[in-house]
């Protein structure tokens, strides 16, 4: 479970990662056996913030991981992050950020400085 934090943008798909994201900015949760959960949580100070459902995504997730499997090589310890959600709400430094669910362990961090 990984949380993807951006610095918003007028457009979530423009500009280029480079532009979005920094060093540190990508929190990832404790290692586990895969699971294709039917959401993910998002809570912001203890508080549900945002619910994404797997639905939304243009692929399946089997299906995705056959495509990609077509022309890149995943070996074991390689992470593949999917299902970024352009919806996701702002958050502000100092914010506890909690993701969570089905099959994994919470993560979490603090926005601006360790994980939580």
């Amino acid at each position: 479970l990984a949380i993807d934090l951006s610095l918003p943008q007028p457009n979530y798909y423009r500009p280029a990662v480079a532009f979005r994201n920094g060093d540190g900015t990508l929190v990832l949760g404790d290692w586990a056996a895969p699971v294709f959960p039917e959401a993910i949580a998002l809570s912001v100070d203890g508080r549900a913030a945002h619910h994404w459902p797997l639905s939304r995504l243009v692929r399946p997730i089997p299906d995705l991981i056959s495509e990609i499997s077509q022309f890149l090589t995943l070996k074991a310890g390689d992470v593949l992050l999917i299902g970024f959600a352009g919806d996701a709400p702002d958050v502000r430094p100092g914010q506890i950020l909690s993701a969570q669910t089905r099959g994994f362990a919470d993560a979490g961090c603090l926005v601006g400085g360790a994980r939580a």
